[in-house]
C-alpha cells in the first residue's frame, strides 16, 4: 500500500521533533542509560528473565505481542528518517516473515540520497528501539515491584535485544547496511563469503600475499559464517530450555485455555523453524532458489539494492540522474545461469543488457575464447540502443547469476527522457569504438572501463606537430579520427589513420622520440600519460608484450631503430 502521504503528515506533525537537538540529546541519554539500568535490574533480580508473574506462558505470549509492536516502531523510525531526507516511501504495510506477521516500509528511495542520509536512515530504526528501551528500563526501575514494572521490563528487554540484533553487522540488517555505506563496499557480505569459499583457499595454497581488502573480506566472511553457526546453536539451546518449562507449566495444569495457547504458540514456533530449515535447504539448490526468488518481499528488496549497487559501479551509468538509477534497478530481473549455458549467441538479435552478479563467463568470437568476464562485468549494452546482432557468444563457466534489463523496458523508461537516452547513446558508442581497437579488443568490461577513465581526448589542427623527434616522451597516442604523417630525419616513413597508435617506444624503452608525427588534417586523438601507460596499460592490464610486439613490427617495417610510428 502507498502510505507516503500518511507518513509525510506524520513527519510534519510530530516526526520532525525527534530529529531536533533536544530530542537527540534525550534519545542518546536514554540509549546509554537503558542498558546500564538493565544490568542493574539483572543484579537486583526483581524481574525474572522471560517470566511474568511466575508464568513462562504469559512471558512467551507477551514476547510475541511486544515483538510485533517493536517492529512497527522500528520501521516507523526508518520511515521518518526517509521523510527527513526529502525522499518518498512508496510502499508499506504488513507481511509474513518466516511465519511471523511484521510491519515493513519500502526505503529504497533513500538509496538515491547522500551517504549521510542513508546512514541516518539505517541507524534510525534500531536507535528508535534503543531509546524506547531506555524509557522502559527507567519505568521498570522506578515502579514498585509488580505487574506494571514487569511489563515495562519485558518490553524493554525485547526492544534492547531487537536493537542488538539490528546493529550486528554480521547479519544483513541495519548494522550491516550502515557498514556497507560507511565503507562504500556494495554487496559486502556476498563478496566476502564468495572470497572465503573460493579465492581465499587458492591464495593460501599458492602462498600468495593478501591485499588489505582481501584480508578484510576473509575476516568478515569467516566472522559471518562463525556467528551464523553460533547463533543457531545458541537459539536452539535457549528455546529448548524455555519451551520445556513453558510446555511443562501449561500441559500439566488443568487450564484448558493455557493448554490450547501452548499448542498454538508451539505451532507458531515450529512453523518458522520449519520454514527456516526449508529456506536453508533451498540454498543448496541454486536453480530451485532462483525460481522461488522474488516471492519474499525482503529478498526482492535486497535484490533491487544489489542491482542498484551494480549499476552505480559501472562508469557508463554513473552520470545518469539519480532517479533513473533506481527506476532501472527496479526494472532489472535476476537470472540464475547453469554451467555451460549460452546467455547470448553470436549473430542473434540482441535485446537484453546483463550485469554479472556472481560466477564466471567466457566470451567466444567465431568459436575462439577471447576473454573471461566475472562479477561486476557486463555485456550487451549496445542491444539497449540499436538491437544489433550479438558480436560474440557468452557462456557460463560455473553456476552464475546475472541482472538482466530488457531493451523494451529500457525504451519505455526513457521514452520521454530524450536527453538521457542521447547521453547513453553517445557513451555506449564511444565505448564500443574504443573496445574495437586492436589494443583493447581482449579487455574485460571492467578493464576497458579503467582505460576509458584514463584516456584523455585531444584535438589538433592540420599541420600540428604532435611529437617531435629527439624530444622526451611523455604520452602515448591513439588516433580516433583523422590522419597523421610519420617522418624520420626529414624522410617520409608512412601515413596512418583511425585506430593506429604511436608514442609507445619512448615510454617502453625510456629513450627520446625516434620520429616526428604531424597531423595531415584535423585529427582527434586519445592520449595516456606516461604514468598511466606504464602503470595501467603495460603492468595492470598486461599489455606490455603486445606493445613490444607492435614496436618490433614497426621496426622491421621501417628498417630503422625501434620507432613504432615515431
Amino acid at each position: 500500500t502507498n502510505i507516503d502521504a500518511f507518513l509525510t503528515r506524520l513527519y510534519n506533525s510530530i516526526g520532525w521533533f525527534f530529529f531536533t537537538r533536544p530530542a537527540r540529546a534525550v534519545g542518546v541519554t536514554l540509549s546509554i542509560l537503558g542498558p546500564l539500568i538493565y544490568v542493574e535490574e539483572f543484579v537486583r533480580g526483581r524481574y525474572p528473565l522471560l517470566q511474568f508473574g511466575d508464568s513462562f506462558l504469559a512471558a512467551f505470549a507477551l514476547f510475541f505481542i511486544f515483538q510485533f509492536i517493536t517492529l512497527i516502531i522500528h520501521e516507523l523510525g526508518h520511515a521518518m528518517a526517509v521523510k527527513r531526507a526529502g525522499r518518498s516511501v512508496p510502499r508499506g504495510g504488513f507481511m509474513l516473515y518466516y511465519g511471523f506477521p511484521v510491519g515493513f516500509v519500502d526505503t529504497t528511495d533513500i538509496w538515491m540520497a547522500s551517504r549521510r542520509a542513508r546512514l541516518i536512515t539505517s541507524f534510525a530504526g534500531p536507535y528508535t528501539g534503543l531509546a524506547l528501551g531506555g524509557v522502559c528500563a527507567l519505568a521498570a526501575f522506578f515502579f514498585p515491584q509488580g505487574a506494571t514494572g514487569a511489563l515495562f521490563f519485558a518490553w524493554g528487554f525485547v526492544l534492547l535485544v531487537n536493537t542488538l540484533f539490528n546493529f550486528n553487522p554480521l547479519l544483513e540488517l541495519d548494522g550491516y547496511y550502515m557498514l556497507v555505506d560507511w565503507l562504500e563496499k556494495p554487496s559486502l557480505r556476498p563478496r566476502a563469503l564468495s572470497f572465503v569459499r573460493g579465492a581465499l583457499w587458492e591464495k593460501i595454497r599458492a602462498r600468495e600475499k593478501f591485499s588489505r581488502e582481501e584480508i578484510f573480506f576473509a575476516l568478515f566472511g569467516i566472522a559471518s559464517l562463525g556467528y551464523a553457526a553460533f547463533a543457531i546453536l545458541l537459539a536452539l539451546q535457549f528455546w529448548r530450555l524455555r519451551l520445556a518449562s513453558l510446555a511443562g507449566e501449561a500441559l500439566t495444569g488443568a487450564n484448558i485455555f493455557a493448554q490450547s495457547a501452548t499448542l498454538l504458540l508451539g505451532t507458531l514456533f515450529v512453523i518458522p523453524l520449519a520454514l527456516a530449515l526449508y529456506a536453508w535447504g533451498r540454498k543448496l539448490f541454486a536453480q530451485v532458489a532462483a525460481r522461488l526468488a522474488g516471492l519474499n518481499t525482503r529478498a526482492e528488496k535486497l535484490a533491487r539494492r544489489e542491482a542498484l549497487d551494480a549499476l552505480r559501479a559501472i562508469p557508463l551509468w554513473q552520470d545518469l540522474p539519480e532517479a533513473r538509477h533506481l527506476e532501472i534497478a527496479r526494472a532489472m530481473r535476476e537470472e540464475n545461469i547453469a554451467t555451460g549455458t549460452a546467455v547470448v549467441r553470436q549473430g542473434e538479435a540482441g535485446d537484453t543488457f546483463y550485469i554479472v552478479a556472481r560466477g564466471e563467463f567466457e566470451v567466444d568470437v567465431n568459436g575462439e575464447r577471447v576473454r573471461r568476464i566475472v562479477r561486476g562485468d557486463y555485456f550487451g549494452e549496445m542491444a539497449l540502443l540499436n538491437h544489433a546482432p550479438r558480436n560474440a557468444s557468452v557462456i557460463a563457466l560455473q553456476p552464475s547469476r546475472v541482472f538482466a534489463l530488457d531493451g523494451i523496458i529500457f525504451d519505455a523508461l526513457l521514452a520521454r527522457d530524450l536527453q538521457t537516452k542521447k547521453q547513453l547513446e553517445a557513451a555506449f558508442a564511444y565505448r564500443a569504438e574504443i573496445a574495437a581497437l586492436p589494443l583493447f579488443r581482449e579487455l574485460t568490461p571492467s578493464e576497458l572501463d579503467l582505460v576509458l577513465a584514463k584516456l584523455e581526448p585531444q584535438s589538433v589542427d592540420a599541420g600540428t606537430v604532435i611529437i617531435r623527434q629527439g624530444e622526451a616522451g611523455d604520452r602515448f597516442y591513439i588516433i580516433r579520427r583523422g590522419r597523421v604523417e610519420v617522418t624520420q630525419n626529414g624522410r617520409y616513413i608512412s601515413t596512418h589513420g583511425a585506430g593506429a597508435t604511436f608514442g609507445e617506444i619512448a615510454l617502453l624503452y625510456n629513450i627520446p622520440r625516434t620520429a616526428t608525427v604531424c597531423a595531415l588534417e584535423p585529427t582527434e586523438l586519445l592520449t595516456l600519460t606516461a604514468t598511466d601507460f606504464s602503470d595501467v596499460l603495460a603492468r595492470y592490464l598486461k599489455r606490455a608484450e603486445t606493445l613490444q610486439n607492435l614496436s618490433q613490427e614497426h621496426f622491421r617495417r621501417y628498417n630503422s631503430q625501434p620507432a613504432s610510428l615515431e
